[in-house]
């Protein structure tokens, strides 16, 4: 069975099509194993709903993301649930903020929380490169081509020297040769040690807040959208890269 949904978005219709039988199929099987306990690490749609489903679980959330994020004029937009969400067990969680906004959507007299540790290995920027103005880009799960059009569309429009590296979701692959590119980025996996950049791009990752804790960067977020605009990042990237520079 297919279940198709119209949203309204940016003041268009979009049609948002996935499949509901691998849903259904783990909920079968999950409902026949009865497991005790279900780890889960995402909490923003209907695979939370699944496992809260299960009679025999106690659910143990894991946070995935950002839980807030600022757009570009301050504005702080907080992720809500509405209703709020029953039978989570305990949750991991990057920071008190993060458990405060858990807490705001979660119903539950026994919630217990944990504090999740991230790891970062760090290593030089690539030597040749020292002296540019070093931009590290988050790239996200999905749409490869717009991290290539956005990182084409800073080179073309800046004209101090750069240079670009990013970091890849860990649903992406180093695979920007497959795809249309005129210059020489570096490409990371999530999992490779993190070059010190001076700027840092982002569509709002949890990695964020660990980098500026170890890096001495500006950070550059932007909304992750199907109407994100490339030419409005790359003025916040002119004016940031002027700004490191003196100029």
């Amino acid at each position: 069975a297919n279940i198709y949904l119209f949203k309204m978005y940016s003041g268009k219709n979009t049609l948002w099509g996935y499949t509901a039988f691998e849903w259904f199929v783990i909920y079968r099987a999950l409902k026949k194993m009865q497991p005790g306990v279900i780890w889960i690490s995402n909490h923003h749609d209907r695979w939370l709903k699944l496992v809260l489903s299960i009679p025999s679980a106690s659910v143990n959330l894991v946070q995935h993301g950002r839980l807030a994020y600022f757009l570009p004029n301050g504005e702080r937009l907080n992720y809500v649930r509405n209703p709020k969400i029953k039978g989570v067990t305990s949750i991991y969680a990057f920071d008190n903020f993060s458990e405060k906004l858990f807490s705001d959507y979660l119903d539950s007299l026994y919630l217990n929380f944990f504090r999740l540790k991230v790891s970062l290995s760090i290593m030089p920027w690539r030597e040749e490169r020292a002296n540019y103005v070093k931009i590290l880009v988050i790239g996200g799960p999905t749409n490869l081509q717009f991290y290539l059009e956005l990182m084409d569309a800073i080179f073309g429009s800046i004209t101090q020297r750069v240079d670009l590296v990013l970091r890849h979701h860990p649903l992406q692959k180093k695979r920007l040769t497959e795809l249309r590119r005129q210059h020489d980025y570096l490409e990371l996996l999530h999992d490779e040690s993190v070059p010190e950049p001076d700027l840092i791009i982002s569509y709002g990752s949890s990695i964020d807040d660990h980098l500026l804790d170890i890096f001495e960067a500006k950070l550059i977020l932007y909304p992750w959208s199907d109407s994100v605009y490339i030419p409005e990042i790359v003025k916040r990237v002119q004016k940031a890269v002027i700004d490191l520079k003196g100029y």
